[in-house]
């Protein structure tokens, strides 16, 4: 399943809902795909900017034109011996702020295409490359064979795509590479073992207790700061004005960047995102999203 048809999947069992996802999983991957309902919707793109972390397979040995074990096979060459320490020291040059080239198949957009629709047609466009951050990665197993096979886990920033990371650790080893098998264990503070499966989302939709499934929309939001505002001020907040700092409660020293705070009531109501900025009235609060 591609990550739409679970998305259209949900839509249908539930009609008149508004649903989207927080970050495109390949179709040959599993693992956790978090799904926004109604106005968390809103949300979904502070869901995907943030950390995701994954366990996948690396086949040394063999490369195909997908980077994954769904292509067609393009070379076959020997693997040389290898230790684990040698592993090891090879995962070590990918940690930290890495340029990375999007795979030829993947939903990447350019000029107002998707890239695997330029391959699918035979012209494969290379993409300008781009940063992302890989902040962990594990050798958890290693399976030496004609074709050894590393187990890694990896803790990354969104836009990774582990199958060229794969790619460019077997042109490094030189012998080629291919991701043979991924699973993703986390996207922001949502995890594998408290994930659910279709089948059980479609029980619970029978069942009428879909609610035991929910999650508060504030939930993935945790590792943002929050801020409480009076409740004199909620009208203004409420239609999306700016608040002047003495509407916001507490005494920290708040200033003009672009961090982004959480937005309660003096009730602990969740209303939404937004973030202090300089105006002509000097510092105030601007709310980005409102979702009460």
């Amino acid at each position: 399943m591609t990550s739409h048809d679970v998305v259209a999947f949900t839509r249908k069992k539930l009609p008149g809902i508004k649903i989207g996802h927080t970050g495109t999983l390949d179709p040959a991957a599993s693992g956790v795909l978090p799904l926004c309902l109604g106005k968390a919707t809103r949300i979904s793109s502070f869901l995907l900017s943030g950390k995701k972390a994954y366990r996948g397979e690396i086949t040394l040995g063999i490369s195909t034109d997908t980077l994954d074990g769904e292509g067609n096979i393009t070379s076959i060459q020997t693997v040389p011996e290898l230790s684990v320490d040698d592993i090891i020291n090879f995962l070590s040059n990918y940690i930290g702020e890495i340029e990375q080239i999007p795979p030829a198949y993947s939903a990447v957009q350019y000029q107002g295409k998707r890239l695997y629709k330029w391959a699918q047609e035979g012209m494969p466009i290379n993409s300008p490359s781009r940063k992302v951050n890989i902040f962990q990665l594990k050798l958890v197993d290693y399976f030496k064979s004609d074709y050894s096979r590393l187990l890694i886990d990896i803790e990354c920033s969104h836009g990774t795509y582990i199958r060229s990371l794969a790619q460019n650790i077997g042109e490094q080893i030189g012998c080629g590479a291919h991701l043979s098998f991924l699973v993703r264990t986390k996207v922001a503070n949502f995890n594998l073992k408290d994930s659910v499966t279709l089948e059980r989302l479609d029980n619970a939709i029978a069942e009428q207790s879909i609610d035991d499934l929910l999650y508060p929309m504030d939930y993935p939001l945790h590792e943002m700061d929050w801020l409480e505002v009076i409740n004199e001020a909620i009208p203004f907040l409420a239609r999306g004005n700016y608040l002047f700092r003495n509407q916001v409660l507490g005494k920290r020293n708040y200033s003009a960047d672009e961090k982004l705070w959480r937005i309660y009531d003096q009730k602990n109501n969740f209303w939404g995102i937004g973030h202090w900025e300089n105006t002509s009235r000097g510092l105030m609060f601007k709310p980005e999203k409102i979702l009460r």
